[in-house]
Formats: structure tokens, sequence, C-alpha cells
């Protein structure tokens, strides 16, 4: 009998407690989207996922769930990222609500919401240097040097 190992009990600890917070959140009132979270054509232009990736690794970052689609709060994330004295924490809090109202036009509205959770989780826990970099070019750009 082969038993599980620690990576794969926290995966699975991880997956069931952003799957539970998903259903409350979805039989919830939750988050209120307010006006404009409709995104227009030229906020489509680029996809989700660090710029670094590139080819078809890029192909692993989800776009969208189900008719949800991601790219436009990618774009506006990214925006808020670059805009210089930005808070890393309240762009991904932004971030992680986008993502959950676009949900709700998702046919698949509890596998988007989960997927939502894990970008967040990643981006939160991973993008510290892209928003440093991203800090540092604002500067540049704003006083020179």
């Amino acid at each position: 009998m082969k038993f599980p190992t620690a990576f794969q009990h926290r995966s699975a600890a991880f997956f069931f407690a952003a799957l539970s917070i998903t259903m409350l959140e979805l039989f919830s009132a939750g988050a209120s989207c307010g006006v404009g979270s409709r995104a227009g054509a030229a906020d489509l232009v680029r996809p989700c996922g660090p710029d670094s990736l590139t080819g078809p690794l890029r192909k692993l970052i989800p776009q969208g769930v189900g008719g949800a689609d991601f790219r436009p709060i990618c774009v506006r994330h990214d925006a808020c990222y670059d805009t210089y004295g930005a808070n890393k924490s309240q762009c991904d809090q932004r971030y992680l609500r986008k993502m959950k109202c676009a949900c709700r036009n998702s046919r698949h509205p509890i596998r988007c919401r989960l997927t939502a959770r894990i970008m967040y989780a990643f981006t939160h826990r991973g993008g510290q240097k892209s928003f440093d970099d991203a800090q540092r070019i604002a500067r540049i750009k704003l006083f020179g040097r």
C-alpha cells in the first residue's frame, strides 16, 4: 500500500479548503461587482500570466472558465502593479474580487471560482518580483533614474 506524501496532503488540503470557501461564496451574497466590471475590446490585448512565461507554457495559465473571461481583469491587475506607489495586497484583492465577479457569467461557477482562488494564490504568493519590477519601472518613468 502506497501512502500519500506530505506534499499530496498539503495539496489536497488546499484544494478542499478553496473548494469549501468557493461553495460558501457561491451561496452567499458575496462582494459587489460594481459598475464597469465589463471591459472594452482594448483590454483584451494580452493574455493572463507573467511576461516571462512564453511559448507553450503560457497555455497553462487559465484565461477564464466556462464563458467567464479573466483577460481584462489580468490587464487591470498589471496596470495596478504598474502604478507607482500601489499596494500589492490591494491590487491582488481587487484581482480576486473581479475574477469572482466574472465567474457570475460562467457556465461552471464553482470551477470558475476555484480557478480564480488558485490564480490569486499563485499571484499573491509568487508575484512579489513582478510587483517590485513594475514599481521600479514606474518610479523611473515618473522621476527618472
